[in-house]
Parts: C-alpha cells; structure tokens; sequence
C-alpha cells in the first residue's frame, strides 16, 4: 500500500515495529534524548552496557539494524538519529509515557469489547 507521497505505508509500519520491539532497540532510542550525536562507546554507556565481548556483539547487532532500515545515521564518529529516526522516538517516548502514566490503559484495551447496540 502507498500513501500519497507514493512511499510505501507497509514497510514504514512494518520498520516502525520491528523498531520499537526490542528493548535494546528501545534503549539506543532513549539514548538520543539528551544527545544530538554519540560515539560507540558513549552510546553503550548510555543503554547501561559496559564494552565486553559479551554484550558489544549484541550490542552493534541492534545497531546495525536501526542503520540499516534508515533510523540511525553514523558520520564523523558517530551516530545521529535520521529524520524518521527522530519521528519514531517521539512514538516510542509516547508510547512509554502512556503506558507509565496511565496503567489501566492496558487493561482498557486487553477487556473484550461489549456489544453497544444490544
């Protein structure tokens, strides 16, 4: 499906959620609320991960993959949110705040609809 700008709405949605469905994905997102740019290093000190063999793989691999459906932008060491990087972090950040802020609104949506015309 293409909206009217001819982009194809599928994949954007499709990136969107395979995006937000990783809580290390999540984090790398979180880490650019304060920060216009970070390096490697400062970007796994702000996930909360120390530069051992054992996460750093993991680690570049949840990276790679938001380079890789364009919401991570790396130049001059380091990396930047891209414009629809920066759309998909407000989402995320939303998405968060509604759900900390309001913890019936999961119960609201997990309830059965009721029939109203009855």
């Amino acid at each position: 499906m293409r909206n009217s700008l001819g982009k194809n709405v599928s994949k954007s949605t499709s990136n969107l959620l395979y995006c937000i469905s990783n809580d290390m994905r999540r984090s790398i997102l979180n880490s650019f609320t304060r920060h216009q740019q970070l390096t490697f290093s400062e970007l796994m000190n702000q996930c909360g991960l120390t530069p051992k063999y054992d996460t750093t793989g993991s680690f570049n691999y949840h990276l790679s993959e938001l380079i890789r459906i364009g919401v991570l932008s790396k130049a001059d060491g380091g990396y930047r949110l891209t414009r629809i990087g920066r759309r998909i972090h407000r989402i995320v950040r939303l998405l968060q705040r509604h759900v900390k802020g309001d913890s019936l609104l999961l119960f609201w949506y997990s309830k059965p609809r009721q029939n109203r015309h009855a």
